[in-house]
């Protein structure tokens, strides 16, 4: 057996399990030939994850998450092979998930029109998307030597579980995979165990959301996740979508290099100088009465097109969240009170939808949809999901994306935030078997990361994933832009009503009816939002373990 294949298996299986890996390689290599390269991409960058993060452990993680590293070999791995025999044996690092002893874990899902699982008995998949979700689960399995039995529902997250009108009861499931609102109240009832106990969940690796715990946590408490593990939270990821045509005729390219020295969009993102200020000027000049009845409307042309639930982004593209922990506690983020640095944005965004001719909010996601399958916007500014439903389907079509622009260029990272209604893993604290299910989901999650992730964005390229490195590129960076917020993901807590709060309300109403002062919309809130995020981190951190 060659050298290298042993190598691939050496952040998935034991000794005992390496042929059987290479084996299962060989045949989902056949079944996967149009995507050979990424498959290959994604387990060296599990390797290398695994390698570094032995070594460099970021503080804060290592704080939250007792023994959620990466197990090390204590042996010396690196010595040169001499020896003209298979030496194999010596290449391979310790396992670092157990074998179980064929343990049954019960789990519960609720139906989208993309599910998290499949699994069925003698299924044979019809797409790309769905083949990889059987076989992400099926190599699980096999590698923790454990079976699942999955119950799904489509009903109403009300009352689902354990309330006096529920239908299913949280103990008798080991996972539950719901919607992000449907979680928050399951953990404020006390009906998830915390995340950051168990030994081999590790919130470094790539698979999960790069945000989860530096934002989600207040102390060693996390009670759910998400991130690439569910092909709805990569589906909800806020992206600015292009039209290329329209970048040719608009000669963006040609405004890009005279005004800041790049070659391209691309370029422009990569440097860093990908900017809310240089999207606006891109967006100048686009418009077109196309009707030609002198009045702006739905037929024209125009920079900039998106719907009001999209305009948080505006806010959080500076690198904000609304809601900061401490590590025990959490408050409203300072920028997000004050109007020195509200108004400039609140300025610039209302000057852009309001103001010019240059951007348009239009009135629902449907028109903002409609209005850039038809090539009449430059930028728009949507869900990774409009490629799915939308863009895609259109032939004539060219499009890519890009991720949300900064405020500055000294922001040190690109930020955005996806749209509620993803799904996300949470572990039942009634469960009988918490390590072994924490180790699937571990697991679950770096197959995703590997084969549920690039699979979905081939399809969002229409297929060119392996074969258009730059697209790639910008989608992958668009997508990992993306971040959680607490002060939007609990958001039903920082409000009189579940709209009263934060972002959801108070910055997106502002957008919505061209305000000018930032102080006459946070101004009343200012004191019951502190009293929320306090309460909120100490109903926390009573919860249970």
């Amino acid at each position: 057996m060659k050298k290298e294949e042993w190598n691939q298996g050496l952040n998935h299986l034991d000794s005992g399990l390496v042929e059987e890996y290479v084996k299962k390689k060989e045949t989902l290599a056949k079944r996967r030939a149009a995507r050979a390269l990424w498959m290959r991409m994604g387990v060296i960058a599990a390797c290398v994850c695994v390698l570094v993060s032995s070594v460099l452990v970021v503080p804060m993680l290592s704080r939250q998450m007792p023994g959620g590293e990466p197990e090390q070999s204590t042996e010396d791995s690196t010595v040169e092979d001499t020896s003209t025999e298979d030496s194999s044996e010596q290449l391979i690092a310790p396992p670092r998930f157990p074998k179980f002893n064929d343990e049954e874990l019960q789990f519960f899902s609720w139906e989208l029109a993309f599910p998290e699982y499949i699994h069925e008995k003698n299924y044979t998949p019809t797409t790309v998307i769905d083949r990889e979700l059987y076989d992400r689960c099926d190599y699980t399995e096999t590698l923790l030597n454990v079976k699942t039995k999955w119950t799904f529902s489509d009903a109403s997250s009300e009352n689902l579980f354990d309330g006096p009108d529920s239908i299913l009861h949280a103990e008798d499931y080991d996972l539950i995979i719901c919607d992000d609102g449907t979680a928050v109240d399951l953990m404020t009832r006390g009906l998830f165990s915390n995340l950051l106990q168990y030994k081999y969940m590790g919130f470094w690796h790539p698979s999960w959301s790069s945000s989860l715990t530096e934002n989600l946590a207040v102390g060693d408490k996390l009670y759910f996740a998400t991130g690439s593990v569910s092909l709805n939270f990569l589906m909800q990821a806020s992206v600015v979508f292009f039209n290329k045509d329209l970048v040719k005729t608009l000669d963006v390219r040609e405004k890009i290099q005279n005004n800041w020295d790049e070659q391209d969009l691309y370029e422009l993102v990569a440097s860093g100088k990908w900017t809310l200020d240089k999207m606006i000027t891109l967006s100048q000049g686009a418009y077109l009465d196309q009707n030609e009845n002198k009045t702006p409307d739905a037929g024209d042309r125009c920079g900039f097109s998106t719907h009001a639930a999209m305009v948080d982004n505006f806010y959080y593209s500076g690198g904000y969240t609304t809601v900061v922990s401490d590590g025990d506690t959490w408050s409203i983020h300072s920028a997000f009170l004050e109007a020195d640095v509200m108004d400039p944005l609140l300025a610039a965004v209302n000057g852009l939808l309001h103001t010019s001719k240059d951007g348009v909010l239009e009135s629902d996601a449907l028109a903002a949809q409609t209005a850039f399958a038809n090539g009449n916007a430059l930028f728009a500014l949507a869900t990774a999901s409009d490629a799915y439903e939308h863009y895609r389907k259109q032939e004539s079509l060219a499009y890519s994306v890009l991720p949300m622009p900064k405020h500055s260029e000294t922001q040190t990272a690109y930020a955005a935030v996806p749209l509620s209604g993803y799904s996300v893993y949470g572990i039942c604290s009634q469960s009988d078997i918490p390590e072994i299910t924490s180790t699937f989901l571990q697991v679950f999650a770096e197959e995703s990361y590997e084969i549920i992730r690039p699979a979905l964005l081939d399809v969002l390229m229409r297929g060119r994933y392996a074969e258009d490195p730059e697209d790639t590129e910008m989608w992958e960076t668009a997508i990992d832009a993306n971040v959680l917020d607490a002060g939007r993901v609990f958001a039903s807590y920082f409000g009189e009503t579940r709209t009263d709060c934060l972002t959801t309300t108070l910055f997106r109403a502002a957008v919505e009816q061209n305000t000018a002062a930032w102080s006459d919309a946070i101004d009343p809130y200012k004191a019951s939002l502190a009293q929320y995020a306090t309460y909120l981190a100490g109903m926390i951190a009573v919860l249970p373990n």
